[in-house]
């Protein structure tokens, strides 16, 4: 079954297998909350490196010219 969920997960998310499992393990196996969970630590990482509130990170996270990439993103809010 935890394979299953490892699988699944990554499918959804392209992580190594080490952070899958750390995310799994931290939401009860639960996919959809490790999903989440995921995207939200993106959020915080650009939140905490740039300064800027959530709303604008997930504006530009969400934007489908960055397409999730932190570090465009990054590059952008930083200049």
């Amino acid at each position: 079954m935890k394979n299953e969920k490892l699988k699944a997960l990554r499918v959804k998310i392209n992580v190594p297998l080490r952070d899958a499992l750390s995310l799994l393990k931290q939401n009860n196996d639960d996919i959809e909350q490790s999903f989440a969970m995921f995207h939200q630590n993106k959020l915080n990482e650009i939140c905490l490196t740039t300064g800027c509130d959530e709303t604008l990170a997930k504006a530009d996270y969400t934007h489908p010219v960055y397409q999730q990439n932190v570090e465009k993103i990054l590059k952008r809010l930083m200049n």
